[in-house]
């Protein structure tokens, strides 16, 4: 299955597709398919996890390559978030075969993710030791969302990735639930949600490596259970503007929101910022806070 495959379906059509592809890998036998999602119970005690849909209402029929720089773009927005995520679970499966979860509609709320949640009732904290999601933007960067385990923390930085900051993705629902520790790792996209979203396939493929580093090592690891994270907010709620203001600013300024806000601002160019939040980049980082809701 190459990874125009994957681009090119919607995402009932990816599903059906991914279960043979499955059922082919080594997984026959051990596939729950439901209309939400697609389990794979595997003998790796890892799992993996990625999103079947993307923000785009039709799939891309022309996709370009630039070979010289490895890219892959489609000027009806390419859905890298999150087939790149697909893609590299495929590539992963070749030599070991660890939990593998794909979720339906993660980007109207994880509904495939909650979907999952309410009907597998055994205890996942007993057959893996943690849960990756790939499924974040750009290279190397890792997203721990509300899970505050520092030893995992300190574990899965060793890998050589970095932490950074999001808002929410399947693993936000699925390790309260079953108390397992989770990290959002990169898949090589960039300017998701927008129709100048590019996959660069060398950040896809390390990634790749880092998954296979950890595969490797998942024997030495321990369990990492849910810690949740540990938040401190302004608590004072006087009614003047000011302290309003003030207790605005320091909620901002300790949220993960914070982080993301900041990532987009720095890093998109004004064409992708306007697309993604439908007004022009204002001229100063403190100005684009005043303009979003928190």
């Amino acid at each position: 299955m190459t990874i125009s495959d994957l681009l090119k379906t919607n995402q009932i059509e990816l599903k059906e597709k991914l279960y043979e592809y499955l059922k082919e890998s080594g997984y026959e036998g051990r596939i729950i398919n439901t209309d939400d999602y697609l389990l794979c119970e595997g003998d790796i005690e890892l799992m993996l996890v990625s999103h079947l849909d993307t923000v785009h209402k039709i799939s891309p029929n022309e996709i370009f390559i630039d070979k010289e720089k490895n890219v892959m773009w489609s000027p009806e927005g390419i859905g890298g978030d999150d087939r790149a995520g697909i893609f590299g679970i495929t590539q992963i499966i070749k030599d070991c075969k660890p939990y593998l979860l794909f979720t339906t509609d993660e980007e109207i709320g994880g509904i495939g993710a909650k979907k999952f949640t309410e009907e597998y009732k055994i205890a996942l904290n007993k057959k893996v030791k943690y849960i990756v999601e790939l499924d974040r933007r750009g290279n190397k960067q890792a997203v721990f969302y509300d899970c505050g385990n520092k030893k995992f923390k300190e574990y899965i930085l060793s890998f050589g990735l970095k932490e950074y900051y999001g808002s929410f993705s399947d693993i936000s629902v699925l390790s309260p639930t079953y108390d397992i520790a989770s990290v959002n790792i990169s898949a090589g996209y960039y300017n998701e949600h927008t129709k100048q979203e590019y996959i660069n396939l060398n950040d896809l493929k390390n990634t790749v490596e880092i998954v296979k580093k950890m595969v490797i090592d998942i024997k030495n690891a321990d369990f990492f259970d849910y810690q949740e994270e540990q938040r401190y907010y302004y608590k004072n709620y006087t009614t003047t503007k000011e302290k309003k203001d003030e207790k605005k600013k320091n909620k901002i300024y300790n949220s993960y929101e914070y982080e993301l806000y900041k990532n987009d601002y720095y890093q998109l160019k004004d064409i992708d910022f306007e697309e993604l939040y439908g007004f022009k980049k204002p001229s100063t980082f403190q100005a684009f806070l005043d303009c979003v809701e928190v």
